[in-house]
């Protein structure tokens, strides 16, 4: 679960400084300058993180970091967390016996592969 957790964490963070940037900036770009640097020995931690969102999404972005990473609070990611070709559908799920609501990301038809590689 941690890591589907994280994932689904990330690829909603992309979809909203995508959408805050207006198609400006990407995950990649906001990760970027946390890695060069660490390659110069520049320490990185929590409080560190918690900057580099609160400076990109804001405070809320900031705050619910530990309530879905590190407390597991469920997360539903974008419509769109995914780029232009997939899309979000409600799907119930059989868990030892019991239904639960939940969603499934699926390929959009139609939308030509080399826009989904560009995402």
């Amino acid at each position: 679960m941690p890591y589907n957790r994280g994932a689904l964490y990330f690829a909603d963070l992309d979809a909203r400084i995508r959408a805050k940037s207006k198609g400006q900036r990407k995950l990649d770009d906001f990760l970027r300058p946390m890695f060069v640097s660490r390659e110069k020995g520049v320490r990185f931690d929590h409080d560190a993180w918690m900057a580099m969102l609160t400076r990109e999404l804001g405070k809320s972005a900031a705050e619910e970091f530990p309530r879905v990473i590190l407390q597991g609070e469920m997360l539903t990611p974008a419509k769109n967390a995914f780029g232009p070709c997939f899309e979000r559908r409600p799907k119930t799920y059989d868990v030892a016996g019991t239904a639960v609501s939940g969603y499934e990301w699926v390929r959009i038809a139609g939308i030509p592969e080399n826009t989904c590689r560009a995402w």
